[in-house]
């Protein structure tokens, strides 16, 4: 009897472990994770599990202090998107916004501009981010309070300002500028600074952008001759130019036949912005692109130089001491790295 009594135990015992393998391994053998399996391995994933139990379908049935944390959402950044980078000491870097990859044609496409425009050729740009406004007075105060960063300018004591040059800087453009005005008297090298700065605050790969970059964002999709149109003189609705405002003063200049109420620098984003959502892309100030100047495009107005101080790089965008033929989207001008003017600032890309 004990003998039968033993045999029907061991019975039962192996029935019972066939019962367990088949309800814990088979759904692993089919591609099937039991929810227990799935919850432990979310668990690793989140890095609040503990890896000895990452097999044990019981895990989360016992009892545990653990509160899972709240993980930020993740998206890729959409076309159109206005986003900032948060820097270390908290607040915020410069405004962005993402621009769609695409394929335009660059230079002068309407004709009549200057010789070194050409040839109009087709280029393909990959998806960016572009600073929604040129970078401001106060934002590169910032900088240079963190760092104590002295620009080219302040250490020659020099900056082109209207035959005021000596002892001018991003501080004294001799113009009045309030921390929203874009600013001035920064030289190509200062730029590059600024970029590396807020590189090392963010992690993120800030940079100036490329000649393409800077005139397919400033194009948005239009062949014009201008993002608004072909007509130079509705240039005050959109851009800060040499208009009638600044004839009263600098009574020599040629200027657009309209009104813009400004003299000298306006606050950034005063104006219009384009179908990307960039404002003050013609005017106000010139912008340090990151590409080295070539008399006829030849393929570097699509990448950035190096720091050779022999190059010369390009500017875009004319600014507020600018006539029309300066204020389009296929003219550039170019400097040399450590140029300062009190009309030239730049805005970043990454």
């Amino acid at each position: 009897m004990l003998r039968v009594i033993i045999a029907f135990v061991g019975i039962i015992i192996v029935g019972a472990l066939f019962f367990i393998q088949f309800d814990t391994e088979a759904p692993e053998k089919k591609g099937i994770r039991s929810s227990g399996q799935n919850s432990a391995r979310i668990a690793l994933v989140m890095g609040i599990g503990d890896y000895r139990n990452a097999t044990d379908p019981f895990y989360f049935a016992q009892s545990t202090s653990i509160t899972p944390p709240l993980l930020p959402i993740i998206e890729p950044l959409a076309p159109g998107q206005v986003f900032t980078d948060r820097l270390q000491d908290g607040n915020s870097g410069p405004e962005m916004v993402v621009i769609p990859a695409g394929q335009f044609r660059m230079g002068d496409i309407q004709g009549g501009g200057y010789d070194d425009e050409q040839p109009v050729h087709r280029v393909n740009i990959d998806q960016f981010a572009m600073g929604k406004y040129e970078v401001t007075v106060g934002e590169f105060r910032q900088f240079v309070n963190a760092t104590g960063y002295k620009t080219d300018a302040e250490k020659e004591r020099s900056c082109w300002a209207l035959g005021q040059n000596e002892g001018a800087s991003w501080r004294d453009p001799r113009f009045s500028q309030a921390e929203t005005h874009p600013v001035v008297c920064v030289s190509w090298n200062d730029g590059i600074a600024y970029a590396e700065w807020l590189t090392q605050q963010t992690g993120k790969q800030y940079r100036l952008p490329t000649e393409a970059e800077w005139e397919y964002a400033t194009r948005a999709g239009t062949e014009y001759s201008r993002y608004w149109g072909n007509n130079f003189d509705d240039a005050c609705g959109y851009v800060n130019v040499a208009d009638k405002t600044a004839k009263k003063k600098f009574s020599n200049w040629t200027i657009h036949n309209c009104t813009d109420d400004y003299i000298y620098t306006a606050p950034v984003g005063s104006f219009k912005s384009n179908v990307f959502g960039l404002f003050d892309m013609l005017g106000n100030v010139w912008e340090w692109t990151c590409s080295e100047y070539e008399d006829k495009y030849n393929g570097k107005e699509k990448k950035c130089g190096s720091k050779n101080h022999d190059m010369r790089f390009v500017v875009r965008g004319g600014s507020w001491i600018n006539k029309a033929m300066d204020v389009r989207a296929a003219a550039h001008s170019r400097f040399s790295h450590d140029n300062r003017y009190n009309n030239i600032g730049f805005r970043l890309a990454w």
